[in-house]
């Protein structure tokens, strides 16, 4: 599987995304925030696991081997704007608003705050393509 998503990740005007790649896909963007700084605490090993293993509800060694394949994949991805916009053509909204959630998930619960939480929503947002509204917390009337 690996190797077939990292030559569409290298061409992706070339073929379709394989449906079953997809969580890979979502993983690569994860890595790729952690790697350009863009949000300090998915640098961290454990907060990319935890968030691999609460979105796909994987065990902790599951998740960990998705990181370490994301990992190696992330080098085979287009500069981030370029993956940026494949992965909004590819990936369908709803998959890519589950994991906007689940990273907004985390930072509401206290996982990931501050700066980071911002960045976290940020990169929902510009690199995954979800609408401000689609992140905001729902309103409960009485």
């Amino acid at each position: 599987m690996a190797r077939s998503l990292r030559f569409w990740l290298e061409a992706p005007e070339a073929s379709q995304l394989d449906p079953g790649d997809v969580p890979m896909v979502l993983g690569v963007v994860l890595v790729r925030a952690a790697r350009s700084g863009l949000c300090a605490m998915l640098s961290d090993p454990r907060v990319l696991d935890m968030i691999l293993s609460h979105h796909h509800h994987l065990t902790a060694r599951e998740a960990a081997e998705m990181r370490l394949t994301c990992e190696w994949l992330e080098r085979h991805a287009p500069d981030t704007q370029r993956l940026a916009l494949v992965l909004q053509g590819a990936v369908a909204y709803g998959d890519r608003l589950a994991l906007a959630l689940c990273l907004r998930e985390a930072v509401r619960s206290g996982q990931v705050g501050g700066p980071d939480g911002a960045a976290l929503l940020a990169l929902a947002e510009a690199t995954l393509g979800i609408r401000e509204q689609d992140l905001a917390e729902p309103h409960r009337f009485a």
